[in-house]
């Protein structure tokens, strides 16, 4: 027997949950609720799991018919976003974006609000139940470098702890927490970049980096000189 951890908002639901992952045959261990939400460890039997699971799905990805410019040289990604669904990932090599689109070469459409909140049970243990559209980020945004429009996610009894979700190809592409934010902010003095939070190259800390170099050189000499000075005195 295996055991999994399922958090769920309840037993009921946590259930449900486990049943559509390993099957019929789980075995409810212990519940205990913790804050808002209750974990559950169940007893799964991983033989029976290896011959419940479905197959991806099976489909001919024609990339002659694709309207977006496949080249020779272009990276593609065929992947699983919704159970029965492929997506195909073209990136441009001009400017390095990810175009996602259908096994016909249609661009995806982006996932729903509750599809985004699936994707979220089904790859973490964050019980989100809410959503945002977020389409702008700001300087030392949280998902900067991430390709907008996303999809933010929580839980409304914690929503410090958020799941950022690509609507094009379901993937989770960052989780951040409060933990996550202090060490971004000492990130931030370390490197000296008080905008972006990623240019470790500031003039900034170049200036301190030459400055602690010729303190300790400094240093060095005023070492070897002292000892001189005494034996000569």
């Amino acid at each position: 027997m295996k055991i999994e951890v399922i958090w769920a908002q309840n037993s009921k639901s946590g259930m449900a949950t486990a049943t559509s992952k390993y099957g019929d045959e789980v075995i409810l261990l212990s519940n205990r609720r913790i804050g808002s939400r209750s974990r559950l460890l169940v007893g799964t039997n991983p033989k029976k799991q290896e011959t419940t699971l479905l197959p991806l799905p099976s489909e001919r990805v024609d990339l002659s018919t694709f309207a977006f410019p496949v080249t020779s040289t272009s990276q593609i990604t065929v992947k699983p976003r919704l159970k029965g669904e492929l997506v195909v990932g073209v990136v441009d090599d001009q400017t390095g974006r990810t175009n996602w689109l259908t096994p016909s070469g249609a661009p995806v459409a982006p996932l729903t609000a509750e599809q985004a909140i699936a994707i979220v049970w089904d790859k973490t243990d964050i019980a989100a139940d809410v959503t945002e559209w977020v389409t702008s980020a700001p300087q030392a945004a949280e998902y900067r470098g991430r390709q907008l429009p996303l999809w933010r996610a929580y839980d409304v009894d914690e929503p410090s702890l958020r799941v950022y979700v690509d609507p094009r190809s379901g993937d989770i592409i960052a989780i951040r927490n409060t933990a996550w934010r202090a060490w971004d902010f000492l990130w931030m003095l370390h490197i000296m970049d008080y905008d972006d939070r990623d240019d470790i190259g500031t003039w900034l800390l170049k200036l301190f980096s030459v400055m602690a170099l010729l303190t300790a050189i400094a240093g060095i000499g005023l070492y070897l000189m002292i000892p001189w000075r005494r034996s000569s005195s």
